[in-house]
């Protein structure tokens, strides 16, 4: 009896211990510079931790999406001050499958009144092997799943590592709070070696590992095959907000210049037309099965002020950038932009943002592909740096031969 009265009390004891600590920011009951608030176990646990967090909050409008949702969209703008509980969903890296089964798993929680959704191009890839769809095993349960990750000896682990690591910070781990949005260290790119490395070293992983995933190397937009069709997982979510009569808005991102001329560099231009064409095709076909009009679709990229902000030269690493992290991560300013365009908060910004529809799509790309043009031209070291990176890639895996490339108009 003793011995069992032991090791309950051992347990309560390290579930309190993990809760104080928190190491994956789900509670945020105690956080406490130099004993918690820095947490380098973060990385590896968003998706559980973004789960969790959302359970506990119930919130009444959802942001919902990839690291650039995470890091960028921030549910402290106006367009959710008359919301009582705006929460940052976003996670790093999901494919189209991923994304849904998240976004089920918040509606049970609670139904939002708003959500707002972005999209990205990789997460589209029929070809994406491997990449996650179900969420994390602890969470197949939802009434366990809170006590199942408390009495993790992982867990334990991981909030150890956090109180006694609060000296050696990693600027490259993006950090929890409580409504969902990461913060992101200053230092992140100046450690990378400036601006101008991190714009390098991200689109050459982007390109090796989201754009052209091995084995196949390839990117596969739409599929004949319904069982690799990724827009089944997008239509759906549109299908479960409607059903409960949840008001969406969907965004595709305002990458940088720098990333589009890299899709065009190792050949990808055609696809990245062709998801924007079933992106909006997807969008209206839901709503006419559904007899409503269309949720409405924004698309943020391409070539304008905020897009084509100068990057700092090579060799000054100490200048940082007012709109982005990298090519494919922007601010928290830019964030605010997108929602002052779609919600007609404030003075939004007349060249950023354009409400997409298949009646004027073909329009649309075209003056995408004159601004491509357009930003090569006056660009000819970045076109030329970016060669080199397409070259590398080519070179160390046989990937990346510049082919099916969009002809120039």
């Amino acid at each position: 009896m003793r011995l069992l009265a032991c090791a309950l009390a051992f347990l309560v004891a390290g579930v309190g211990f993990n809760v104080l600590v928190d190491p994956y920011g789900i509670f945020f009951w105690f956080e406490r510079q130099g004993i918690n608030a820095y947490k380098p176990d973060v990385l590896s646990n968003w998706r559980t931790a973004k789960p969790l967090r959302q359970m506990l909050l119930r919130p009444d409008a959802l942001l919902v999406g990839s690291s650039r949702v995470l890091g960028a969209w921030d549910p402290a703008h106006p367009a959710f001050a008359k919301f009582d509980q705006p929460y940052n969903y976003g996670i790093p890296g999901p494919v189209l499958c991923e994304l849904s089964k998240n976004f089920e798993f918040a509606l049970q929680t609670r139904v939002p009144k708003r959500v707002v959704i972005g999209l990205d191009l990789f997460g589209a890839n029929a070809l994406f092997e491997g990449a996650p769809c179900e969420l994390p095993p602890e969470l197949q349960n939802r009434a366990l799943a809170l006590p199942r990750v408390l009495i993790s000896a992982n867990t334990f682990n991981a909030a150890q590592k956090t109180l006694f690591g609060q000296r050696r910070r990693d600027p490259n781990i993006w950090q929890p709070t409580p409504n969902g949005v990461a913060a992101i260290s200053p230092e992140m790119p100046l450690k990378q070696g400036g601006m101008r490395a991190a714009f390098e070293y991200f689109a050459y992983g982007a390109l090796d590992v989201q754009y052209l995933p091995r084995p196949v190397c390839r990117l596969e937009i739409g599929a004949d095959d319904p069982a690799r069709d990724t827009m089944r997982h997008f239509r759906r979510m549109l299908d479960l907000a409607r059903a409960q009569g949840v008001a969406v808005q969907v965004t595709l991102h305002p990458v940088h210049a720098y990333l589009l001329q890299s899709l065009d560099a190792v050949g990808l231009w055609p696809q990245y037309e062709a998801w924007k064409r079933l992106v909006t095709a997807t969008v209206e076909d839901e709503a006419r099965i559904a007899g409503a009009q269309p949720f409405p679709l924004w698309d943020f990229s391409g070539y304008n002020a905020l897009t084509t902000e100068a990057i700092p030269p090579a060799g000054d690493k100490r200048t940082l950038m007012t709109n982005y992290w990298d090519p494919s991560h922007y601010r928290i300013p830019v964030g605010n932009a997108m929602f002052d365009r779609m919600f007609d908060v404030g003075a939004p910004r007349a060249d950023f943002g354009v409400r997409l529809a298949s009646d004027d799509i073909d329009a649309h790309l075209a003056r995408l592909r004159q601004g491509r043009d357009a930003y090569a031209a006056t660009h000819p070291a970045e076109v030329a740096e970016i060669a080199a990176i397409v070259e590398r890639i080519r070179q160390r895996t046989g990937c990346a031969a510049p082919a099916g490339r969009e002809p120039r108009r």
